[in-house]
């Protein structure tokens, strides 16, 4: 996935320490945290964190603006399938938050034929996801993006609703 986005000539973020070397908050963008009804903390004690698959930076006027990347790849049957509906639920409850577009990229040989990816698919039209099947898809969305990525001496600022 990263090659792919990294590839279309977009700056896409997969580690912590990357975006810190963007000057952007890991939090909100690939980190996230869960809603406050799921007070989970890891063994040591500390609040628990989901980590996206990655976050692709765009620029709304002179602010960081973009797009939280969370993929399933599925190129045989498995758990990974439901684990979807636990990512409906965190959609549902606000933990990727509002700030960035969250895109699900559904990627693999098996991944259009399962079943739980599509009702997955019904579940998240009323949801603030966007639902993208495939690396042809993205690509397409990303194009969709491109004229807006530019150095940012020379971009052109994106709207709320470019990212929709």
């Amino acid at each position: 996935m990263q090659d792919f986005i990294r590839g279309m000539g977009f700056r896409y973020h997969t580690t912590a320490k990357q975006l810190k070397e963007a000057d952007i908050n890991p939090y909100g963008t690939l980190f996230h945290t869960p809603p406050p009804a799921w007070p989970q903390l890891t063994k040591g004690g500390k609040q628990r964190k989901y980590i996206a698959d990655g976050f692709i930076q765009l620029w709304l006027g002179n602010a960081c603006k973009g797009v939280i990347i969370e993929q399933k790849n599925s190129d045989k049957h498995g758990t990974t399938e439901e684990k979807v509906f636990y990512d409906l639920a965190k959609i549902r409850n606000n933990v990727y938050g509002d700030r960035h577009a969250l895109w699900y990229v559904f990627t693999g040989s098996k991944a259009k034929s399962l079943t739980v990816y599509q009702e997955f698919a019904i579940e998240a039209q009323s949801l603030p996801v966007k639902v993208i099947w495939g690396y042809r898809s993205l690509a397409q969305h990303l194009m969709n993006l491109d004229h807006y990525w530019l150095p940012a001496s020379r971009f052109q600022p994106l709207t709320e609703s470019d990212l929709k």
